[in-house]
């Protein structure tokens, strides 16, 4: 099975400069990440490249701290907002909020 996905992934290379993919695989062992699907493997290396693009241009400029990867690197902006309480406007035509709980909030 791992034989199997390993290979596919490796099709995606032909998508994405091989550096980029070096430096996934790399953070992907490091954190001891695996993805049961080619598409999931896709996606989190999309997300994993939005990532890696914003702290490069934020190292580049001149700020107090320096940016870098970390264990969720690879997270979808959804996946942070439900962690994080996501505020959502209330409806599109009004400035109204209205705290999104997720699930197990009081």
């Amino acid at each position: 099975m791992k034989s199997f996905l390993l290979a596919a992934a490796l099709g995606v290379v032909s998508a994405f400069e091989a550096a980029e993919m070096h430096k996934f695989t790399s953070w992907m062992g490091s954190h001891g990440k695996s993805y049961k699907t080619v598409e999931e493997f896709e996606f989190r290396l999309v997300q994993f490249l939005r990532r890696e693009e914003a702290i490069m241009k934020h190292n580049a400029e001149e700020h107090s701290y320096t940016m870098g990867h970390n264990a969720r690197s690879d997270w979808s902006d959804m996946e942070f907002e439900a962690i994080l309480g996501y505020i959502a406007p209330l409806d599109e035509d009004r400035d109204e909020i209205v705290y999104q709980q997720g699930k197990g909030s009081a």
